[in-house]
């Protein structure tokens, strides 16, 4: 596979996002992987208002950014290291 970024080239973090390449394959060459999954994050027994209507509003935002082509919402991580997911 030929090279996405060029050595002598210079890139801000914009070039990246218009970088006609996914996420997955300019990530490849920091030798980084893309993951998409949810996350589990801590729990509390308390009462929070407002909750369930939130986690449907981010799930629907989250959707409809995939849906738009939107290629972020993932995890990195250093391909071979599964302590981040």
């Amino acid at each position: 596979m030929p090279k996405i970024l060029q050595p002598d080239a210079n890139y801000t973090f914009r070039s990246f996002f218009e970088l006609p390449n996914d996420p997955d394959e300019i990530l490849a060459e920091f030798d980084y992987g893309y993951t998409q999954a949810r996350l589990a994050l801590p729990v509390t027994t308390k009462s929070l208002p407002g909750l369930e209507d939130l986690k449907v509003q981010i799930e629907a935002t989250i959707k409809l950014a995939t849906k738009k082509g939107d290629k972020l919402g993932g995890s990195l991580g250093k391909r071979g290291d599964n302590a981040i997911a």
